[in-house]
């Protein structure tokens, strides 16, 4: 790729993620502004160093087979796990409950705790959806020298465009539990374990037709197959003293392999606790900071492998079942 054109799709994806967007808050039409995913106070303090933490930076596709797929990205706390999600107003006045002090064994809490992560998946692909359109679009972009990065941003469109359809839909289902008459749709359980300098927030769908844990299919054809994806919600909060783990899941999109998996994080030792974080932040979520000293701890032979399992967890060929946890322990 000319360096013209890599300067181009630069432009684009930069101008797709700084473009003003409107509150994610039910009719609500006022600019957001950045909101973290998990809140500044009393949680990405606890793990915050000098004001920065670590977490990683996700490569372009274009960029991916020469660059790798992420970097580990050292960031200023105000910046870190965040995005334009919600106006002041319900930025302040939605998420008050738990940011006005630490709940999480409440529903209502829990349910804050996951809107936020939901939120964020709609508008990071809004976000990708927005830039893949306008790199298709681009006149300035040759399609006899460009062909093949235009497919694959097509192949992008596609994904992402069902993804935010499905991802929608989880969002409309918490706005009516939080903003209209809760039915429970959800359900959620919680653990707390001895300190670990990492938070995460997200909700990923571990998707699998077949028991088998070695059969994999294609998350697109998998969501073609069915009207609705099955959600995990999960959360990694560190406190003074702890570090609690939140899982949830909707109940009327769930199977065993999902509760199974929920319930495997019960009453783990140590050891097991930095495998299973270790499995989580390497093959099933992005959104998750590190206190830098954690950073600093860990062997570069572990970061090159974290990188690598994090690239097949990605690959639309991958053979990483959904449910099998990475063999590695990224904290020993």
């Amino acid at each position: 790729m000319e360096k013209k054109d890599l300067q181009t799709i630069q432009n684009i994806r930069k101008h797709a993620f700084d473009k003003k967007r409107t509150c994610m808050y039910p009719g609500c039409q006022d600019v957001s502004i950045n909101s973290h995913i998990l809140q500044r106070k009393g949680i990405l303090d606890t793990i915050a160093e000098n004001g920065h933490v670590i977490q990683i930076k996700v490569t372009d596709y274009y960029k991916m087979a020469k660059e790798g797929p992420v970097t580990f990205d050292r960031i200023g706390v105000g910046k870190a796990i965040s995005l334009p999600l919600f106006c002041n107003e319900h930025d302040t006045k939605v998420f008050k409950p738990i940011e006005s002090g630490f709940g999480i064994s409440d529903y209502q809490s829990q349910l804050l705790y996951s809107y936020r992560a939901v939120c964020a998946e709609v508008r990071r692909k809004e976000i990708n959806i927005d830039g893949d359109e306008r790199i298709i679009a681009a006149k300035s972009l040759d399609t006899r020298q460009n062909g093949d990065f235009l497919e694959m941003s097509k192949l992008s469109l596609s994904g992402e465009r069902i993804g935010f359809k499905d991802i929608s839909m989880l969002k409309s289902d918490f706005d009516a539990e939080l903003f209209g008459t809760s039915i429970g749709l959800f359900e959620f359980k919680y653990f707390s374990y001895g300190f670990l300098g990492v938070c995460a927030s997200a909700t990923f769908s571990p998707e699998t037709k077949n028991p088998d844990l070695h059969t994999n299919p294609k998350l697109v054809q998998v969501i073609l197959d069915r009207e609705r994806l099955y959600p995990v919600l999960v959360h990694l909060i560190p406190q003074e003293h702890n570090l609690h783990v939140l899982l949830g899941y909707h109940k009327s999109l769930v199977h065993n392999e999902i509760k199974d998996y929920v319930s495997s994080w019960e009453n783990l030792n140590n050891i097991q606790l930095q495998q299973k974080v270790s499995d989580l932040i390497t093959t099933k979520v992005e959104t998750w900071s590190m206190a830098e000293s954690l950073y600093k701890k860990i062997p570069n032979q572990k970061k090159e492998q974290f990188k690598e399992y994090w690239k097949g967890s990605v690959s639309l060929n991958t053979n990483i079942a959904p449910y099998l946890p990475a063999n590695f322990n990224l904290f020993d």
